[in-house]
């Protein structure tokens, strides 16, 4: 019966369940792009004693009436599901062999369905909190794993959803060059394989910090997958059929990021140099398509204004830039948006425009019994 209804669910298509006066347009063209992407309106839901703020995968679903955000929690090993117009949290659920979130790969599917990566590499279907199918991976897939932090959420293609799997090797090692970088799973056919992605020679001939190690990636209009790397603007496009990248843009460089430099130094023992490095480096952080006004946006993390301030995070300092792009790729404006405010691993897109997590731990206004989204609106 179980089976009967796994093949049900995997058949559904995903259900993807105050304007600041500091802010900072740069114009591509002319003066009028200046009130093209404003902050709009705010999100707040309050937390309770076991819910956290903080989360790497996130996810709005729509059901019926009602809408939906799904979030791992970190602290409770759960995946806690808000009703977004109470702002109330519905449910917590949690399954037996995944061992904790904050680094797998998650990804709601319909039906009250859901996907998980877990830390040991297998690939769990789920209805609610009770397992469906466990895939252990795949021989090509022995040394990939889904250990680490995984800032970018999985797309889902037709009947295959695509996720990024973290390095499991040093940058020195051998395997590291040729290792692939984003796996995918067939929901018909219950089978993985990875991707002819890889990290592009100059990434491998240079030393670059493991915070710059992961490729953002989001889908377009035309099933095809839109990467970039951390440490260089150009995009490149992917064709899943043909398992190869069609094409490279150089059309999005940010006005306010110069040459990123290596960090030549190797010296990952002296954290305060570390830090100080990170902090003075720019950061091409996520690509975000956004498939009700057929348009990318483009985050980025800018050097910091407190280089000297201790160990503290480079994201919990580092302004943010916000770039919007056509469907072609090429860049419409730039928005430079106040340091310490926005967190660059907590967003999703909505039919009223992106928004973007305030839980940010620099700001003075940081709240952790909170849960604070503000609404960038784009008018087209």
């Amino acid at each position: 019966m179980k089976k009967v209804i796994f093949l049900i669910l995997i058949s559904l298509t995903i259900s993807c369940k105050n304007d600041n006066s500091n802010d900072q347009v740069l114009m591509t063209s002319s003066a009028e792009n200046d009130a093209l992407l404003n902050i709009v309106d705010t999100v707040n839901i309050p937390l309770g004693m076991k819910e956290y703020y903080a989360s790497l995968q996130n996810h709005i679903v729509k059901s019926g009436d009602s809408t939906y955000l799904y979030r791992e929690n970190g602290l409770n090993k759960t995946i806690d599901v808000y009703n977004w117009y109470s702002k109330v949290k519905e449910e917590s659920l949690s399954f037996q062999g995944v061992e904790r979130f904050g680094g797998s790969p998650v990804l709601p599917l319909a039906g009250d369905s859901i996907l998980i990566g877990t830390l040991g590499g297998e690939i769990i279907v789920a209805f609610r909190d009770s397992l469906l199918h466990s895939t252990e991976p795949g021989k090509e897939l022995q040394q990939v794993r889904f250990y680490a932090k995984n800032p970018y959420k999985p797309v889902k293609i037709e009947n295959e959803v695509f996720m990024y799997v973290p390095p499991n090797s040093r940058q020195s090692d051998p395997e590291f060059q040729n290792r692939p970088l984003i796996a995918s799973y067939n929901l018909e056919t219950t089978e993985t394989r990875t991707l002819n992605i890889h990290y592009p020679e100059y990434f491998t001939q240079n030393c670059w910090s493991e915070h710059q190690f992961p490729l953002s990636f989001t889908k377009n209009s035309k099933n095809q997958l839109v990467f970039s790397f951390q440490t260089g603007s150009p995009l490149y496009v992917y064709d899943v059929a043909k398992d190869s990248v069609i094409e490279e843009k150089n059309t999005a460089e940010s006005n306010y990021v110069s040459e990123i430099i290596p960090y030549e130094d190797c010296d990952f023992q002296d954290v305060t140099k570390y830090f100080k490095y990170l902090k003075s480096t720019a950061r091409y952080r996520s690509i975000i398509y956004d498939e009700y006004r057929n348009v990318y946006y483009r985050l980025v993390s800018l050097p910091t204004e407190q280089s000297s301030d201790g160990q503290r995070n480079h994201d919990i300092l580092a302004p943010l830039s916000i770039m919007v792009l056509d469907e072609n790729l090429n860049k419409i404006m730039e928005k430079r948006l106040p340091n310490k405010t926005y967190d660059p691993n907590d967003f999703f897109v909505t039919e009223r425009g992106l928004w973007i997590s305030t839980n940010n731990e620099g700001s003075d206004s940081f709240n952790e019994n909170t849960l604070s989204y503000a609404l960038f609106e784009f008018d087209t």
